[in-house]
């Protein structure tokens, strides 16, 4: 099937009775990439659990072992007090007592946290990918603990935020203005000099790709920046905080960028809890529909790597690339995963 007619099928299939214009990949050649173009499919061997995923594939340099956190809701107090009361309430108390996803004993967010840490570091784990929701707010206290932890676990790591990491509940301001401004605040050190909002690292010969999608869309700067990313000669691991929307969706609720449901009318209630603006009554973005057709028909994709949900999931997205969520790591539940030369 050509390029042309397999786009046409996943807009149909994928996004409902949306159809979407052609899309064109701009050229982005790097001097320094590796010779010997992937202009098929990738071939890999998937597999794996809830916890543990083993990917094969002769694309890449070398093999690279990497664990997958999301979720973990972490809340931290300053000498018993909490910074912005007003605005935290709700979300401190969030995930307060949880139970070990192994064990089922009463433990804490902290205390999870450092265990999946300290058994990365045991493992000997080459990259630690956090895909949001990693905070319950942007609180000084919680993101300088973050950065400590990351920095002294000696283990290298990329971050996206979820739509908790920058969202004190009830402040002013819309989606977009909020974000900016908590990142630029707040949430900075944990970029390490990236763009928030998109970026991406070769490791190994792998090229992880980062993409804010916290507030349920895309922006034409990430579009593109993913179309760039599309045109260099490597295999591309996807990390983003909320999952693909896929047809089968519909059975359930909302959950996924680029459903169709997104939107004014299906936004009645967890606005209100979650102290937000609501979902505007044009729905999608036309950028965030084109972004889902442009991984899905990405022919360079190996995984996308996401949480929200607080579940695990491993879903067949395209040919040569499943779709991996993680269970929340405020109960210590991670994935384990292996990508294998």
């Amino acid at each position: 099937m050509n390029r042309k007619a397999f786009l046409h099928n996943l807009s149909i299939g994928a996004i409902g009775t949306f159809i979407l214009p052609s899309i064109s990949l701009a050229a982005d050649k790097k001097s320094n990439e590796p010779k010997g173009e992937i202009n098929d499919w990738l071939e890999s061997e998937q597999s794996g659990d809830d916890y543990n995923t083993l990917i094969k594939c002769n694309s890449i340099q070398k093999d690279t072992k990497i664990v997958h956190i999301a979720d973990s809701h972490l809340t931290v107090f300053k000498d018993g007090k909490t910074e912005y009361p007003d605005f935290a309430e709700r979300m401190n108390k969030a995930y307060f007592e949880p139970k070990h996803y192994l064990t089922g004993k009463i433990g804490t967010r902290l205390g999870h946290f450092e265990e999946i840490l300290s058994k990365a570091k045991k493992q000997n784990v080459d990259l630690l990918l956090l895909t949001g929701d990693i905070l319950n707010n942007p609180s000084i206290y919680g993101v300088e603990y973050l950065v400590d932890k990351l920095e002294n676990s000696g283990i290298n790591y990329l971050y996206i935020s979820g739509n908790h990491d920058w969202h004190f509940e009830g402040m002013e301001g819309s989606r977009d203005s909020l974000r900016n401004e908590w990142i630029h605040k707040r949430l900075l050190p944990l970029y390490q000099g990236s763009n928030p909002l998109y970026y991406s690292k070769i490791i190994n010969g792998i090229n992880f790709v980062m993409i804010d999608n916290s507030t349920y869309q895309i922006n034409e700067e990430q579009l593109l920046f993913f179309r760039e990313q599309a045109d260099r000669n490597y295999p591309i691991v996807l990390s983003m905080h909320i999952p693909i929307y896929q047809p089968e969706d519909l059975k359930t609720r909302l959950s996924g960028i680029g459903d169709p449901r997104w939107g004014y009318d299906y936004d009645k209630e967890s606005y209100i809890l979650e102290r937000r603006e609501r979902w505007p009554k044009e729905g999608n973005k036309k950028e965030t529909l084109e972004f889902v057709i442009e991984v899905l028909a990405c022919k360079k994709l190996l995984a996308v790597f996401d949480g929200h949900k607080h579940s695990a999931k491993v879903r067949k997205i395209s040919p040569s690339a499943n779709m991996y969520r993680t269970k929340g790591s405020y109960s210590a539940a991670h994935r384990y995963i292996v990508i294998k030369k």
